[in-house]
Formats: structure tokens, sequence, C-alpha cells
């Protein structure tokens, strides 16, 4: 056969494969609302008149939503007098808003933990930062108020951040069938959820609601806040490209990228598309307004057949709990770079198979297993809240290269102080972590041609992506077409093997391959299995926390990993103070906190002792000490139960100014030349300026 007539059979193949379409009409895409309604009592103030405007305009349209009710709303008199009036009109669903205030902990006769100021953060505004006991006591206050205000069990609960134990505890105790989460995010509000199955509700494994189980239909349902762009929020941690209006604000798009979102939403060809929308009530006026238009314009695309909404929790759960493999499919919508992606969830793995020009990368792999357990199961969260499902490729965090010590370094005698905080990042337009496949020679040529597969062109052939339950296959390409990119980072945990015909990626932990990506290529085709050890998972938080369970706690500190380093060991009396930086490390040789204010004794005792707490981005402290008159000081600086190895510092008399002094004290004289010489060295060096 001709290569030319290859070619065109090829071709032919091609289009006639992609003019094939799969969804039945009847399968509208389904739209559901879910507002939470905050009370009056603190932690982001919620407007009675607000929910009430809510709810007039929903009844108004005709169209159904949920309506999550957080403590301080069910105890207050006025807003009991508003949910009354409506809680018998057959459009709305009330449910409970499990976000923790000091009135709730209270009536529960929970320690509050925290400080309302500070409400947000994870530990103390969710579940998560209590003991068990405490949670199941705070889940019983609430739902007994509930009961006596509705004569019957929520069917539904909110919160952006959740623990495994509570939601059994809500279905097994209350019957609860639906939970919403929050989007995939990083750091948004001090806590995090990355590697979850995103864009379309999931039953939810018993074990560890993040992972998907569709065995079990009894299941609870999962489903995710607000329209995510599925290009551009991978990795953006500004909150900027969801549907929600306080988001999309942010950078100053407008409703018409709202619009954007909401077609390529409903357009999804091979399921129906899944679109939830809410607005709180202490967001303001001008977001409620902005909230009112995309209601008209959902009710306008209702009345077309366009999609559908409902406030049908078993019929969301039908919908989608027959549908394991979901692919989801996201274009550019903000400029002109042709750009794709598609983002392929299954109850075994989750991948991100994204377009940009001329690239084919995958830039986030996960691997789910119903084994793997809640890490916030018996643990309280101590520091934000981590919801990290393990990766094998995760381009949506960068973490800094080890760097090398500099010359100025070397000659000053600076040690490198790495940071090993993951940095949100994001794959457009450029992954730092990924698996490259063969170039598309023109995106306009990618296609959806059946349920679980992807085509596009590349060069003079058709690569087909095929997707199952827990493995897939990559048809029309060689072993020597698949390109890995990993961070370089020192202890990045996550190694790859590749020789003819076979690869592997792989996570390690104690020496043991926690989970893995296995391939083989033959005959043109490369077939992908996953494996995880979930015994393993616990160990991985452990001892590699900056990679998977990042939280910001005090470690028991190494004496021999701990880094002390006197910036400048000679200062000039009355003038300038000595630096000492402290970088305290555990015995994985990871950066840590004190649990105690670092204590300085110095002999003699000097002036002034200066110390400055660590900061979460620098995971280091700074210590001036100051001292008035010439002196050799010693230093003995205690970090919990750490004591570590003395310090000499020299104060040297200001010879410029006392030379009759210094002519008496040739020994105090020699200080101040040394440190005349580190200061302009260090100044010429560095820019400091210590006069």
């Amino acid at each position: 056969m001709s290569k030319k007539l290859k070619n065109a059979l090829l071709l032919v193949a091609f289009i006639f494969l992609n003019s094939t379409k799969f969804v039945s009409a009847s399968q509208l895409p389904i739209t559901v609302f879910i507002n939470h309604v905050r009370g009056d009592e603190c932690c982001d103030t919620g407007s009675l008149q607000t929910f009430k405007n809510q709810l007039d305009f929903f009844k108004q349209q005709n169209l159904p939503a949920f309506f999550a009710l957080r403590y301080d709303a069910l105890i207050d008199p006025n807003f009991q007098k508003v949910i009354n009036q409506y809680k018998a009109n057959k459009l709305f669903k009330f449910g409970v808003m499990l976000e923790i205030t000091p009135q709730l902990a209270e009536d529960s006769f929970v320690q509050y933990e925290g400080e309302a100021e500070h409400w947000y953060q994870a530990q103390q505004a969710f579940l998560i930062g209590y003991s068990r006991e405490d949670r199941q006591a705070i889940l019983d206050t609430l739902l007994k108020k509930y009961q006596s205000l509705f004569k019957t069990n929520p069917e539904f609960s909110t919160a952006w951040q959740v623990d495994t134990f509570s939601l059994n505890y809500l279905k097994e105790t209350y019957g609860l069938k639906m939970h919403q989460l929050a989007r995939e995010q990083w750091g948004l509000d001090s806590y995090t959820l990355d590697g979850g199955p995103p864009h379309y509700p999931y039953l939810a494994s018993k074990k560890w609601f993040f992972v998907p189980d569709f065995e079990n239909k009894n299941n609870l349902l999962i489903v995710r806040h607000t329209i995510d762009d599925p290009l551009y929020s991978y990795g953006d941690h500004t909150s900027a490209f969801t549907s929600q209006p306080n988001d999309y604000a942010i950078d100053k798009k407008d409703f018409g990228y709202f619009e954007k979102l909401l077609d390529q939403t409903i357009k999804q060809t091979q399921q129906p598309g899944y679109l939830n929308l809410g607005l709180e009530n202490s967001m303001s006026e001008i977001f409620q307004k902005e909230y009112q238009k995309q209601i008209l314009k959902i009710k306008e695309f209702s009345e077309q057949n366009k999609l559908e909404v409902t406030g049908d929790i078993d019929k969301i759960k039908t919908t989608f709990s027959s549908q394991p493999i979901t692919i989801h499919e996201g274009k550019n919508l903000l400029t002109d770079i042709p750009a794709k992606v598609f983002w392929i969830t299954t109850p075994k793995y989750r991948l991100r198979l994204r377009f940009n020009e001329d690239k084919t990368q995958i830039t986030d792999l996960r691997i789910y297993h119903p084994d793997l357990v809640d890490p916030y199961m018996e643990n309280k969260a101590q520091n934000k809240g981590y919801l990290i499902m393990p990766y094998l490729i995760n381009a949506g965090l960068n973490f800094p290269s080890a760097s090398k010590p500099t010359i100025i370094q070397n000659l000053l005698n600076i040690p490198t102080l790495n940071t090993f905080s993951a940095v949100p990042t994001k794959d457009m337009p450029t992954a730092n972590n990924y698996l490259e496949l063969p170039p598309v020679t023109d995106i306009s040529t990618i296609k959806q041609p059946s349920l679980n597969t992807i085509s596009y062109q590349s060069e003079n052939k058709i690569i087909t992506l095929d997707f199952n339950q827990s493995t897939f296959d990559i048809k029309q390409i060689e072993s020597n077409e698949l390109k890995l990119n990993l961070p370089s980072f020192t202890k990045y945990p996550i190694s790859a093997n590749q020789n003819n015909n076979n690869g592997e990626l792989f996570w390690k932990v104690e020496d043991k391959k926690s989970l893995t990506a296995s391939w083989e290529c033959k005959e043109s085709l490369c077939h992908f299995e996953f494996d995880l050890n979930p015994e393993l998972f616990g160990k991985m938080i452990e001892t590699q926390y900056p990679f998977i369970f990042p939280e910001k706690i005090a470690r028991p500190l190494d004496l021999e990993k701990t880094v002390v380093y006197v910036h400048n060991r000679y200062a000039i009396a009355g003038r300038n103070p000595v630096r000492i930086v402290v970088s305290p490390q555990d015995k994985n040789g990871f950066p840590t906190s004190t649990r105690n204010e670092t204590q300085v004794l110095s002999t003699p005792q000097v002036d002034k002792i200066k110390i400055e707490s660590q900061n979460a981005s620098r995971e280091y402290q700074l210590i001036d000490v100051t001292h008035n008159s010439p002196a050799k000081i010693n230093l003995q600086l205690q970090l919990d139960d750490l004591t570590l190895p003395s310090q000499n510092i020299y104060f040297a008399p200001n010879c410029k100014k006392e030379i009759t002094y210094c002519l008496t004290h040739p020994r105090q004289t020699w200080w101040f030349i040394k440190t005349v010489l580190s200061d302009n060295l260090r100044q010429k060096l560095l820019g400091e300026n210590q006069n």
C-alpha cells in the first residue's frame, strides 16, 4: 500500500469516527443551585435580607434551589421567621452548613478552637480541627436544632472542608444523602483540596470521601462547588477562574466569562454536563445582582431545553452514579492561543490531558484506591487543612530546585537555607511536570469519537487514547515517543525507569514503591496500569509531608540537621546587632517549627535580644543581639528540648571615635578591624549597609 493511500484511509477513518455521537438527547445537563446561609453571630456575617431576597427571586423564577443553614441562622428568631415562611415550598430544600461558630461550640460543650477574628482557618471553622467526640457533639447539637425547626433530618450538608468520620456519622445517624465540597484549590482561606474527582458528582468511599467508590450505590454523593474553568483553574491560587461572581471579578472578568463557562459546560459531548451554582448571603449586593443575572440565564436555557434545573438529590445521584468514567473538556476561553484540556476521571485514577499549541502532555495523574483512609479520620488538623490525593504527575505544584551555594555564599560561609514549601503553579502556558506524547498538528483535529476515547492528528498518524476504569491505552505510538519531565528537587520522592519498551513512574517511601504507573509498549500500542499500596500512605504523610500533607506543625528537632548561621559574628557596639539565623530541622531533614519560644542565654548578659518568629514563607528564625559596650559574648540557644552548640559573638569598640580606648585594648581593636573588613565585604557582595 502506498504511503499516500495509507494516509488517505487514516483520514477517512478519523472523519468517520468523529462523526458519531453517543449522548442521548434526553440526557440534558443538570444544574443545581446551592446557597450558603450564615447568620449574624460573627465569622463572615450573613445578611437576613439577602437570604430573603434569594428565596423570593428563586420563587419568582419558579426554580428549585438548596439552602444550607449555618447554626447561627438556625437559632436566630429573625431567620427562623423567614425559614418558616418558605420551608413548605416544594421548590426549596434546606440543609445544614458544617461551619463552626463560637456559639455552636459553646452549645455543644466543646472548646472553640481559635479566635473569632480568624474564624476562617480550617482547624477552627471545620470539623477536622476537633476530636471525634467533639465532632459528634457538634453535629448532634446542630442537627437537634435543625430537627426542632423542620421536624425532619436534612438530606444534604455543605462545608468547604470536612472529614469522613463526620460524613459517615451524618449518613448513618441522620440519613444524609449529599454533601457539597469546595472545588479544587490550593491554600485559599487556609485549606487545600488537590487531586479529588473534579467537575462531576461522585459516590464517595466510606474510608475517605475524597476517593470515588461506585461499587456501593448507597454511598454518599459528593458534589463540587462552582463551574470550574477546566484549563485555567488548575494550579491557580487566586480563585479567579470559576463561575462565582466574586471569583471572576478578581481580574475584572465580566458576565461574558460566565456565559462562556456555561456554554462550554452544557456542550460536553459524551455525558451530560454538571453545573453547580450558588452564592453565600454574606456576599455584597454587587455580587448578588450578578448572581441574579446568572439565575436568569439558567432559566432562559432551561426554557430552551438546553439544561435541566433540579432539586432532586436522588435524580442527581442516579444520573451520575451510572457514569464511573467521565471526560470533561475545556478550551481556551481567555486568549487566542490554541489550547484544550481533557479531565479523565475513573474510580481508579484521574488524568489531565492538555494540548497547548503543538504540545500534547499529561500534566496530572492521581491514583485512587478504596482502602485509602482519610488522614482526618482519627487525627485533628492543627494548622490549616489539607486534602491531597497521592500523585505521580502534578504540574499544579512546583517545588523549588535545590540551589547550590554560590561563590559569594562560600566566600562568606553562608549556608543554603532551602524551603520545602510547595508553590501552586499553572501548567499554562508551560508545565513543569508532565508525560509528553507525540505533538498535535492541529488542535481542531482533537475529537471524542466514543464515550471513553480521545483522538488527535499527529503528523501522519492518528493518536488514540482509550480509557478504562483501571487502565488506559495509547494507540499508534512508540515507547520512545513518551517523554517524562520530573522536578529536579533533591528530596522529590517520585522517580522513573524507562527502557526500550517498558517504563514506570513511582513514588518511593522507605525503599518501597507506594504508588506506581507502569507501561508496556508493543506493536504501536502502549498499555498503562496502576498500583497503590494503601498501607504506605500513612508513612508518606508521616515522613514526606512537604509533598503530600504539608501541615506546618512543630515536630521533634534534630541537632545534626538543624542549621545555625551567624550572619555577622562581629559588630560595632551600640551601632548594629549581630544577626543569627536558625533553621529548625527534623529528623527527616525538613524545616519545622518550634513548640515553644526560642530561649537565648548570654554570658555576660547583653543589652537586648530580639527574636523574630518563624515566617510561614521562609521557615527560619532571626535573632538579633545588641550590646552597647565592647565585649565578647557567649550565646546558648535552646529550641524546645534541643540545646544548640554555643556561639561566640563580638562587639567591637568604634575605633574611629574611641582612638584612645582602642590603643589600650589591642585585642578589641582587632575585633574592630574584622568588623570593618566583613562589613565592607558584605556591602560589596550583598548590598548590606551597617552604618
